[in-house]
């Protein structure tokens, strides 16, 4: 009956430990998360660096998998500048969105 009930609490500590955990991320200053955010990058001496790739089509994969894989709403590369069959992609930003 002991070994049950310690079972039991040690099953209700990592029940509720799991509830009440947070998954924000802060990456930088004093490791506050700004409210609302899941990651908050807060640093004077750099930046966030985005995958660069070099973009074939402007609904290529820039990865590089299967042709036919859906890239999720909100993906971010860095495009370095391509030209393909004649058709000019400019360097910079490019962020997928399938309801535009």
């Amino acid at each position: 009956m002991k070994k049950i009930l310690v079972v039991f609490v040690a099953t209700l500590l990592v029940i509720g430990n799991w509830f009440l955990s947070n998954a924000q991320v802060a990456i930088g200053g004093d490791g506050t998360v700004t409210t609302g955010a899941v990651l908050d990058l807060s640093q004077s001496t750099g930046g966030l660096l985005l995958p660069r790739v070099v973009l074939t089509t402007e609904d290529a994969n820039p990865f590089g998998e299967d042709e036919s894989m859906e890239l999720p709403d909100g993906l971010m590369v860095y495009n370095l500048g391509s030209e393909t069959e004649g058709v000019a992609l400019d360097e910079g930003l490019y962020v997928w969105l399938r309801n535009l």
